[in-house]
């Protein structure tokens, strides 16, 4: 989903700044646009917030695009993306610290065992993308809010997601449960009431 009025000119290939390699390299770098203007709005919570954090992360690999310094990979791109919107919040001071309920050291056993005590499908939410699961995304605590969001709407492995978030694969497993257990929970309170 990208905001109207976003503007890919921070990517866009100057003939004079750059080879054919660094064109590809942009272009790859759009093709993640959507992934990463998503993540960015569930990490800032506000369209605006989120528009300039991509233009800023999409500025910084355009600079580092210019040498010779590889790929924009998706995991990369998210990567600084995360990085900047750590940064933009802790500036304004609604930076979350990695507490409560994102205990990554619960053990992966555990973690996999809350992961297939999901409901089937008939229990769940038709559409992930839908007003009420994004509202329910949106109110967990951050650590657990991004990995779900690199799963479930990027589609990451867990490998990817470890790398984007600086945790091992274990915590990205435990956190992936937690998150799953917490939604489901609140999805269940939200059709409940939406029933009574």
């Amino acid at each position: 989903m990208i905001v109207p009025g976003w503007r890919r000119d921070a990517m866009t290939y100057d003939s004079k700044a750059g080879d054919q390699r660094t064109s590809l390299c942009r272009s790859a770098a759009l093709s993640h646009i959507d992934d990463a203007y998503n993540f960015a709005s569930f990490l800032m919570r506000n369209q605006a917030d989120a528009e300039a954090a991509v233009h800023e992360c999409y500025l910084r690999v355009s600079r580092t695009l210019d040498g010779d310094s590889g790929q924009a990979s998706k995991t990369r791109i998210l990567a600084i993306l995360r990085s900047v919107c750590h940064a933009k919040l802790a500036r304004c001071g609604r930076h979350e610290a990695p507490t409560g309920p994102a205990n990554d050291e619960q053990p992966a056993e555990a973690a996999m065992q809350l992961k297939t005590e999901v409901p089937s499908a008939t229990t769940r939410p038709d559409r992930q993308d839908s007003p009420v699961m994004r509202r329910l995304i949106a109110a967990l605590p951050t650590p657990l809010l991004e990995v779900i969001v690199l799963r479930e709407y990027s589609a990451m492995p867990y490998r990817e997601i470890a790398e984007v978030t600086h945790v091992s694969i274990e915590a990205v497993m435990s956190r992936l449960a937690q998150a799953r257990a917490i939604l489901l929970v609140a999805w269940k309170a939200t059709n409940s009431a939406g029933a009574a």
